[in-house]
């Protein structure tokens, strides 16, 4: 037989994003539908139903096709940014959480962080997202 399919990130965002009214159940024919769906051994956002994937594109850090590092960079507030394109501060909060933890988690898989590392740095970015949009100055490095 064949391995086990893979979630992908976009999927992964996608289902942790959504808010799951019908439970378990829902979530395994999810999943379900998702592996029969799926072709290229990873389930994908595209293989998931419709309000799944709807709620991942939500979540998605929105602004993560765009130069957002740059524009931080050069002063435009996360307010501006996320005005101009159409989202809200709670939308990029909650997509810049979700990216966060997805890098995380990979950084955890990987053996390059502890879970104690990683919960550390979580809580830590936890604080600054809180500060999003506040006119406060946030640090990239």
């Amino acid at each position: 037989g064949q391995p086990p399919p893979v979630l992908g990130d976009d999927a992964k965002l996608a289902l942790r994003a959504y808010d799951w009214p019908g439970n378990v159940r829902e979530l395994r024919n999810a999943i379900e539908r998702a592996v029969v769906v799926q072709s290229t051994g990873t389930i994908t956002a595209d293989d998931l139903p419709d309000r799944v994937r709807e709620a991942g594109h939500r979540a998605r850090p929105a602004l993560a096709d765009g130069p957002l590092k740059e524009q931080l960079r050069d002063g435009t507030s996360i307010a501006d940014i996320a005005k101009a394109n159409g989202k809200s501060l709670t939308d990029v909060r909650s997509a810049v959480r979700a990216a966060v933890k997805t890098r995380l988690e990979q950084a955890v898989k990987a053996g390059d962080l502890t879970e104690k590392q990683a919960d550390a740095i979580l809580g830590r970015v936890e604080a600054r997202v809180a500060m999003l949009g506040s006119g406060k100055r946030l640090r990239l490095r």
